[in-house]
């Protein structure tokens, strides 16, 4: 057998509403991640291309609630992340069906 000469390692995640944890607390746990990415992204901006951290923000509705607590500093980050493209959002709401979408007032 030939041996092993490179190991990837993928990070991922998976938005479940309310089958992990209550809804309240998953939205503190996405706000979480979100920052952590910007964090991780800023990390590795000076690594090759290929090893720089990218991030799936996989329901558009967390990064909303974020956006409406986000600092302004922090919301400008995350906007330069995603122009880069290192950081991407989905555009679905919630996993659910497109186009179902209700905006708070």
């Amino acid at each position: 057998m030939g041996k092993i000469k490179e190991i990837w390692c993928m990070h991922h995640s998976h938005l479940d509403i309310g089958y992990t944890h209550p809804q309240p607390m998953l939205l503190e746990l996405q706000s979480d991640y979100i920052e952590q990415a910007i964090a991780l992204c800023e990390m590795t901006k000076d690594y090759p291309e290929e090893a720089q951290f990218r991030w799936t923000c996989e329901a558009a509705y967390p990064v909303i609630r974020w956006m409406e607590h986000a600092s302004p500093e922090m919301t400008d980050r995350f906007e330069n992340l995603v122009g880069e493209g290192r950081i991407s959002i989905t555009a679905l709401p919630m996993h659910t069906t497109p186009g179902v979408f209700i905006q708070e007032e």
